[in-house]
């Protein structure tokens, strides 16, 4: 091989080089991003549940009876709050670590009892608006230390987006409803989470509802846009998927079973 021809050679291998160095140096800045973000989530959900739970046995009167009922309602409301930011927080933190995430093997984990873990918290979060709104919910998720292999964190920012879209832009008085089933053949748990106000518009489901940073009102400044984009990239990686019925303005979603 000649001087020039060396030289051609060098000259065309010399991008896919600099890709695989850049790819190498992308996934050690994402490393490095996975550790800095899982350190400060801990760092965030330490002493907020501390605050919650110190609050919550102070309310509970594992500290001795509450004799002035005033100081009773408002750390009833303090705890309720903590409540919902701790939910809000979250699912936050849950987002944005699936933006940038593709894989985990932490999200394999067995939770028991949906009620208790998942479901009674997020409507405990969320009575405040609840009563002020005039909501009314209907659980049907009656079933309890029913086991699935998948991420309590994740399927609680699932169904706290999902909750929290219903009550925020549901009508006054309007009904929320949850409910499960299973599908023994498809080997699939769904849920639901329906409730009462318009459906969404059909063009906008048809094309855009799951997409990135998508409102149905554009012109509203109520959201992010990008709460069911991340349901859909948690529920896929968990081995399930969402869908909208857009006649019961119902969002279904599942998740497999053992």
């Amino acid at each position: 091989m000649n001087f020039a021809k060396i030289i051609e050679t060098v000259k065309n291998a010399f991008p896919v080089i600099m890709s695989r160095k850049k790819a190498i140096k992308m996934r050690e800045h994402e490393e490095a991003f996975k550790d800095f973000f899982m350190n400060i989530t801990h760092e965030m959900k330490q002493p907020l549940a501390a605050a919650l739970g110190f609050v919550g046995r102070v309310v509970h009167e594992k500290c001795g009876e509450l004799l002035n009922d005033d100081a009773k309602m408002y750390l009833q409301k303090a705890h309720i709050g903590l409540s919902a930011m701790e939910l809000n927080i979250m699912r936050s933190l849950t987002e944005i670590a699936m933006l940038d995430f593709k894989d985990d093997e932490s999200l394999a984990k067995v939770i028991t009892d949906i009620q208790a873990v998942i479901i009674k918290p997020i409507l405990y979060a969320h009575s405040d608006k609840i009563q002020e709104k005039g909501i009314r919910v209907e659980n049907k998720i009656e079933f309890s230390k029913i086991t699935l292999r998948t991420n309590r964190s994740c399927l609680s920012a699932v169904f706290g987006n999902l909750f929290n879209n219903s009550v925020k832009y549901g009508p006054q008085d309007c009904e929320i409803i949850l409910d499960s089933y299973i599908n023994a053949e498809e080997k699939r748990r769904y849920f639901s989470v329906s409730d009462s106000g318009d459906p969404l518009d059909e063009e906008f489901v048809k094309n855009r509802l799951f997409e990135m940073f998508q409102r149905a009102d554009p012109t509203s400044k109520e959201g992010t846009g990008v709460g069911l984009c991340i349901n859909r990239k948690i529920l896929r990686l968990l081995g399930g998927d969402i869908t909208y019925n857009r006649e019961k303005h119902e969002f279904l979603f599942w998740l497999p079973i053992e």
